[in-house]
């Protein structure tokens, strides 16, 4: 089976030119280090129930479970599936946190968030990741989101980071502009005859932003600042249900 893993836009901080400033030790990344793993296996995780259609917010941080995952130690979240109707895509979304300086500069940190799916005897599909790609609503803060197809045996779902990253930045665009930007909203697209991909996108984006419009950048330009990746951040999941009528997925 081919898994196909899809970035798709949100919301944005607007934030003007400026320099990020040097990265410290944060509270999660000081705490990940000692952290005890809080498991033998994923079997023993910490499982929450998670329904489709419903948005759910959540945070991972210093208070979170901790786990040696294949690409190093991270802080997780860990859902239990609906086995019916399973949902067909996961869309997970990680914001930015942005904030500026007395200096004037800017701050912040960001959580790239790692999917591993886990089936009923605990064999892993995954991981799958992305390559961050900020964009903005107008409502306040950056985020990327994370769209992977779920495998038709998954019963369990993981958001974790990978941990090689954290000794590096990742960088933000320091303006945005709604002037040329392309606009998108749930009415619209409901009538779109875009591709079913764009479409499904758009139709997770509503659920999770209440049908707020979204601004895909006409272009990438402009000036960006580094951000330090992060062991922990303010992150939100879409579990997308079968359309209906569609026929069942096979393995």
């Amino acid at each position: 089976m081919r898994i196909i893993v899809t970035l798709i836009i949100g919301a944005a901080a607007l934030v003007s030119a400026g320099c990020a400033s040097n990265r410290g030790t944060t509270a999660p990344e000081a705490a990940l280090a000692t952290a005890p793993s809080c498991c033998a296996s994923p079997r023993d995780f910490p499982f929450e129930a998670a329904e489709s259609d419903e948005r759910i917010a959540f945070s991972i941080d210093e208070r979170s479970s901790a786990y040696p995952f294949a690409s190093g130690r991270s802080f997780f979240k860990a859902f239990a599936l609906a086995e019916s109707p399973q949902p067909v895509t996961a869309t997970t979304v990680s914001f930015a946190d942005m904030e500026q300086s007395t200096l004037g500069g800017w701050t912040g940190r960001y959580f790239a968030p790692v999917v591993v799916f886990y089936d009923a005897v605990f064999k892993a599909y995954g991981p799958f990741q992305g390559v961050p790609d900020f964009l903005f609503d107008g409502r306040g803060r950056w985020f990327t989101a994370l769209r992977t197809p779920i495998p038709p045996h998954a019963r369990y779902m993981v958001v974790m980071t990978d941990a090689r990253l954290l000794h590096d930045n990742v960088r933000i665009p320091a303006v945005f502009r709604p002037t040329g930007a392309k606009t998108q909203d749930c009415a619209s697209a409901a009538g779109s005859s875009t591709a079913a991909a764009g479409a499904m996108s758009m139709e997770t984006l509503c659920g999770l932003f209440a049908g707020a419009p979204v601004y895909a950048p006409a272009a990438k330009s402009g000036s960006s600042v580094p951000i330090p990746y992060s062991a922990g951040g303010d992150l939100a999941l879409w579990l997308s249900p079968p359309a209906a009528g569609a026929p069942k997925t096979e393995p």
